[in-house]
């Protein structure tokens, strides 16, 4: 059964960056990979059609937060968290892995530890598995950007227990995420020519000290 998610206004702001973006320069999915949760590939374990990811990345007491993005898509549907707050989603649609959305993010970033958590949802059947590609960068007021992609770095896990986006949470259990296959390849293609959805976050504005 697929995820219940409300769709997202549209914004007429450009794919990344530029004068009076809230988006940082640069975001695509270019030179990405798609990634899902390592199960077994002998028949002995069922794909798993929910899946949880996280990564977490530290942010200096002294550097503030200007801009804060991520580009992201999930086969078929999800939802990202940041520090254990919802900050976006897919539209809900059947074919919601084709819009791309963007996400900024800035707003729920604070100094310490920073957790981006996203939980994917295949639709489809019992043999298809969730798979995630995606980029994100944060940008300060001086100095370089932080940016990543969605990579083996990230952890995998199909149960989301507790605080599971928060980054507090223990996850040594928690398995390395497997790539597929490239961005731009078979089965899901190229889709840079669909439309981007940008969508600004609700959660509350951190203070940096």
């Amino acid at each position: 059964q697929a995820i219940p998610y409300a769709k997202p206004q549209e914004s007429t702001i450009p794919v990344s960056g530029g004068a009076g973006s809230s988006m940082p320069d640069g975001l695509t999915l270019k030179g990405s990979s798609w990634f899902w949760h390592p199960f077994a590939k002998d028949g002995s374990q069922r794909p798993p059609d929910l899946c949880y990811f996280r990564r977490t990345h530290e942010i200096a007491a002294n550097r503030k937060v200007a801009r804060a993005g991520f580009l992201l898509t999930a086969d078929t549907h999800f939802t990202l968290y940041v520090n254990g707050k919802e900050v976006g989603h897919d539209s809900g649609a059947p074919d919601a892995w084709k819009e791309r959305p963007m996400i900024d993010f800035s707003k729920a970033l604070k100094a310490g530890k920073n957790t981006l958590a996203i939980e994917a949802q295949k639709d489809g059947g019992p043999t298809l598995a969730a798979g995630i590609v995606g980029m994100y960068k944060i940008e300060f007021t001086g100095g370089p950007p932080l940016e990543g992609r969605i990579y083996e770095s990230w952890l995998a896990s199909t149960v989301g227990e507790g605080a599971w986006s928060d980054p507090e949470f223990k996850d040594e259990g928690w398995k390395k995420t497997q790539k597929v296959v490239g961005y731009g390849e078979p089965p899901w293609g190229d889709l840079e020519n669909v439309k981007v959805q940008v969508e600004e976050t609700d959660a509350p504005d951190y203070k940096f000290t």
